[in-house]
């Protein structure tokens, strides 16, 4: 990818890359998803909506499809027309992840909240309350076994995927907005309302790199890019950085 500054006319709320990092969807709280490509940098697409987006992630096998979340309890599936509407509860929706392998898709909405569908047929296959606040992002680990939820409640949480039940939590010092899994699904890096941005290990819990006032304000998204080092981020003051982070210290396969 492009390294550098993408300057963004409003406010950015998330930003996800496609699996083969050949483009990135953000999203603004605009009624709108825009798809860039990383090579060159640029803007390549533009999703209307009827309403405000927060969240946007690509899925399907070839990530032809883009779902979005926003102020309305309902999680939307569009093809680059919408597919289906699926009920999230009864809060707007915050938050999307689907395993690598296309059989669940994820949902987390504003009063922390989080259900789970089957993807062969869109039914939902259970729910739980994760966050005492709004799931602000969702990740799920390569092998689909552990789900990885950021709250605004200052948490990271680890859960089982087979039956929703949390396998770790991890405080946070500060309201979460934005969490990532590495492509080997062992760190995991987040960012939040006081803008520093950290890499913690998923196996244990433990910080492996914290950088304090990485962002002059609050962050609004985090993503690994595919090299395992390079971090974009996105804050409130229209910008998105491009960093590396360190090698902290060796660490094995994650076995959660």
């Amino acid at each position: 990818m492009a390294r550098g500054t993408l300057k963004l006319g409003a406010n950015v709320s998330n930003v996800a890359f496609s699996k083969d990092g050949s483009e990135l969807v953000v999203s603004d709280q605009q009624p709108r998803a825009r798809i860039f490509t990383t090579e060159p940098l640029r803007l390549s697409e533009e999703i209307p909506f009827a309403a405000p987006v927060e969240r946007a992630i690509f899925t399907g096998a070839e990530g032809r499809h883009v779902a979005v979340a926003g102020a309305v309890p309902q999680a939307q599936v569009a093809a680059r027309a919408l597919i289906k509407l699926l009920p999230a509860g009864d809060a707007p929706v915050t938050s999307l992840a689907v395993a690598a392998d296309g059989t669940r898709f994820f949902a987390g909405n504003a009063k922390g909240r989080i259900v789970a569908w089957k993807l062969a047929d869109l039914q939902p296959e259970r729910a739980w309350d994760a966050h005492t606040d709004a799931v602000s992002e969702l990740a799920i680990t390569p092998n689909g076994q552990s789900l990885i939820s950021g709250g605004r409640d200052k948490a990271i949480k680890i859960w089982n995927t087979a039956d929703g039940m949390v396998v770790r939590t991890i405080p946070q010092s500060a309201a979460v907005a934005s969490v990532h899994l590495s492509s080997d699904g062992l760190r995991v890096a987040s960012t939040g309302e006081d803008g520093s941005v950290s890499v913690w290990e998923v196996a244990s819990g433990l910080p492996l790199q914290t950088i304090a006032g990485h962002m002059p304000g609050p962050g609004t998204a985090v993503r690994w890019q595919a090299d395992g080092v390079t971090l974009v981020t996105a804050a409130r003051d229209q910008k998105m950085r491009v960093s590396k982070t360190s090698i902290v210290r060796k660490i094995g396969r994650a076995h959660v």
